[in-house]
């Protein structure tokens, strides 16, 4: 979730009579996770994430061109992968976004692992003169919130 990965949360409306009567005014609401990384850089990273959520996937991952940059004129590719919608995956939504806004939960340092903070370094970081950097330009805490990791032990743990 911390790297170029979003939850996509959508709501229906129960339009069959027996559902109404049952749910009376209720929605029901559910989120998808949508995975989107740069082609052809990031291909194999993408098709690895297609295969460990595949239980949960029921496509292919898609290639797409997006539009012009306006101030480069150059144009991008992205591949995609997202998963199906499921209720479960609204936990996760309600611990990455506030609002309309994508932020850290406040209990990062209980939520990511070794294996999660792999899985961020793999999306969106990259190795610069000996040191592995993270591009979290929109999250405004989050090398406190790294620092908060350090101290945490992660020894003798199995992933």
């Amino acid at each position: 979730m911390l790297a170029d990965g979003f939850f996509l949360f959508f709501f229906h409306f129960f339009l069959e009579k027996m559902k109404k009567k049952k749910e009376k005014g209720k929605s029901a609401y559910n989120t998808r996770l949508r995975i989107d990384h740069t082609y052809p850089d990031q291909k194999s990273y993408v098709f690895s994430l297609y295969t460990l959520f595949g239980d949960l996937i029921d496509m292919e991952p898609v290639i797409v061109v997006r539009k012009a940059d306006p101030r480069t004129g150059k144009m991008y590719k992205s591949i995609y992968v997202r998963t199906l919608r499921f209720p479960c995956l609204k936990v996760y939504h309600s611990l990455f976004y506030k609002d309309p806004k994508k932020v850290i939960p406040l209990s990062i340092q209980d939520l990511l692992t070794p294996r999660g903070l792999a899985h961020l370094i793999m999306g969106d970081g990259f190795f610069y003169q000996g040191i592995i950097m993270l591009c979290t330009e929109s999250f405004t805490c989050f090398f406190f919130y790294l620092y908060k990791l350090k101290k945490k032990s992660w020894r003798n743990k199995n992933f």
